[in-house]
């Protein structure tokens, strides 16, 4: 089938395209900063939707997800993401990965308790911890004896390590082999690790595998946002450890009471989408790999950033070589050259972010030459 990745219509965008993207943007700015898709999902996943709809019938659905869904999770994961031993017993819908993270934190955690997490990364991890009362510690990925740092911090509060896997925003990403001293640092102090697995669709040289083969006290995080383009959808999974677990998280967070609980229709986009989206999402990336070349070429040309192509994710994580303030910066070239992108700040990523800006760059096609153009004017 023939993909078009060009821009929905602006129209579309300016009444539906929210979180600082078109619809909350001066009509002149190009948003480079929320990442989500600017073009149409998979169109087999709006037929398949359509004939589900069609039923004229919305039931009551089960609190741990459509028995589908659950299937074909556990199959997706298998065959894409290399998870050798995983049963549809393990999975649990949620309403986007944001809420999955949230849902694994409230089973493993309470207030006064201790999490570790890597620095710079997506503001999430660290926030639906600290809502809840607990204490980040945040170790900055670029010190030396990285993993000696995370021992040093580990106490008898620390309840749980977290990895985001593949890294936003830095766009790092390590084979779990690579991670054996995480893994190690776990199993020594018998502490779950949770797998934020949001970007893993978005690897550009090597496969992707699962931190759950190499340890078996894993919570796998993924959404369907980044790898299909449905944000909008709220669709996420959680993977737990075994299907005890599942029961209990199950039970001590209203699953079983009705509280809880994911719309079909996102339920039936998201097995549209790993049953029938995959040839479109590898088009995609064919197609967000030439817009990070393009971005990063244009970064590259500008006398006060620099950026490298990431091994992960459709951002470009560019550094600011002049040492002027990155939120500063940010407006400054959003209303001098209409590009708005996230600056490294430490509400959005962390301490460590600082002198970095963030630019998300699965746009249409036909924007790539106005982009780089105005990016490459930055001064």
């Amino acid at each position: 089938m023939n993909y078009s990745f060009e821009s929905v219509p602006l129209s579309i965008r300016k009444t539906q395209s929210f979180n600082l993207r078109w619809a909350e943007l001066p009509d002149n700015v190009i948003p480079l900063t929320a990442a989500d898709v600017d073009f149409e999902y998979a169109p087999e996943i709006k037929e398949y939707l359509v004939k589900m709809i069609e039923s004229g019938f919305s039931p009551y659905s089960p609190a741990a997800g459509i028995s589908l869904f659950r299937e074909s999770f556990a199959q997706f994961y298998q065959v894409q993401k290399q998870y050798m031993n995983i049963s549809p017993e393990q999975v649990i819908a949620t309403n986007s990965a944001a809420a999955a993270i949230e849902t694994v934190y409230q089973f493993l955690l309470q207030p006064g308790d201790e999490i570790i997490v890597q620095d710079p990364v997506d503001f999430l991890l660290a926030h639906c911890a600290e809502k809840m009362g607990v204490i980040v510690q945040k170790i900055p990925n670029h010190i030396n004896q990285f993993w000696d740092e995370w021992e040093s911090q580990i106490s008898s509060k620390t309840k749980a390590l977290v990895w985001c896997h593949p890294n936003n925003p830095e766009g790092l990403y390590s084979n779990p082999k690579d991670l054996k001293p995480l893994i190690d640092l776990a199993r020594k102090y018998r502490l779950p690790i949770i797998s934020d697995e949001v970007w893993s669709d978005w690897i550009w040289n090597q496969p992707f595998e699962s931190i759950a083969n190499y340890y078996e006290n894993t919570f796998t995080v993924y959404g369907f946002s980044k790898g299909f383009g449905l944000a909008g959808f709220r669709i996420g999974a959680i993977i737990t450890p075994n299907h005890v677990i599942t029961q209990q998280i199950l039970s001590n967070q209203g699953y079983e009471r009705t509280i809880n609980g994911v719309s079909a229709m996102s339920q039936y986009a998201a097995i549209g989408a790993m049953k029938f989206g995959l040839p479109w999402q590898n088009k995609a990336k064919e197609i967000v790999k030439e817009n990070l070349q393009w971005v990063i070429s244009a970064i590259n040309q500008t006398s006060i950033l620099e950026a490298t192509f990431p091994e992960a994710t459709f951002l470009a994580w560019a550094t600011i070589k002049n040492g002027v303030d990155s939120e500063q910066l940010a407006k400054h070239i959003q209303e001098k050259f209409g590009i708005a992108c996230v600056p490294g700040k430490e509400k959005w990523f962390g301490p460590s972010a600082e002198n970095h800006l963030r630019f998300s760059c699965a746009f249409g096609t036909e924007l790539r030459s106005e982009i780089a153009n105005r990016i490459s004017k930055i001064e």
